[in-house]
């Protein structure tokens, strides 16, 4: 795929996801849009985990505020003794 990958929107995802449930070839619909079929089952499987179609977040998680990371790395790492 050469150039910018195109950004399809959870309604554009739906509709597809929609007519393959309908019964349309997963091919045929990724073709259609430029994208793997692999991409159409993620999205399926997503939705039907999660119930939405939003992403992941990308990148670095968010800082909680307020919460000194040296204190939270520490409380992950010790184990509460048996």
């Amino acid at each position: 795929m050469a150039g910018r990958q195109r950004v399809i929107d959870d309604d554009q995802k739906l509709e597809l996801l929609r007519r393959m449930e309908a019964g349309e070839t997963v091919s045929k619909l990724a073709d259609e849009v430029g994208i793997s079929r692999q991409r159409l089952y993620e999205w399926r499987d997503h939705l039907r985990l999660h119930g939405n179609l939003k992403s992941r977040r990308r990148g670095r998680p968010a800082t909680t505020a307020g919460v000194d990371g040296a204190a939270q790395l520490q409380s992950a790492v010790n184990v509460p003794a048996p």
